[in-house]
């Protein structure tokens, strides 16, 4: 907590030391022993106490990325559990787990302009995306495979054989 802590109550301090711990409202208002509404009436009449909880939250987002990345790169050891003879459940081992997904967010946040899902929408209203295959239902109730390129080709050449747009209204 920053400089402008030092006007704030005992609770108001207790609550935010807690809320960078847990990162969450209900839980800080339990670890502090401060009730829920006492957080949202400091919040609607000081401002230091806004802008301390605006930092204690910023803590608590830096804590769960630490431990995102950790997980997402160190994996975490799950414990391999088996009965012995005597019919008792042992843990005789642990195998180590990472999690695909927190890495793919963890890469998102990184680097945004890398991996950040792309969709676009074009002036032909057809979507972009990567190796993208259109499928479409024929007249004669067939599918047809095309690539985006022949379908706008097909589009083109049907515009000038009506003199009218793809939407068949001129535009």
């Amino acid at each position: 907590m920053g400089k402008a802590t030092h006007r704030l109550s005992p609770k108001m301090k207790a609550f935010l030391v807690a809320m960078e711990q847990t990162g969450n409202i209900s839980a800080a208002a339990q670890a502090s022993r401060v009730a829920r509404r006492s957080h949202y009436m400091w919040m609607d009449r000081s401002q230091g106490y806004r802008e301390a909880f605006a930092v204690a939250k910023e803590h608590a987002a830096d804590l769960m990325e630490i431990e995102a990345r950790k997980r997402a790169m160190e994996g975490v050891v799950e414990p391999v559990i088996r009965k012995d003879d005597d019919g008792v459940w042992r843990a005789v081992g642990g195998i180590r787990r990472y999690s695909d997904t927190l890495l793919i967010f963890l890469l998102k946040a990184a680097r945004p302009e890398k991996y950040r899902e792309r969709h676009e929408v074009t002036h032909d209203n057809l979507p972009t995306m990567p190796g993208e295959i259109l499928v479409r239902l024929e007249d004669d109730g067939t599918n047809q495979i095309h690539g985006r390129e022949e379908v706008l080709r097909e589009l083109r050449k049907k515009e000038g054989e009506n003199g009218r747009g793809a939407n068949g209204r001129g535009a």
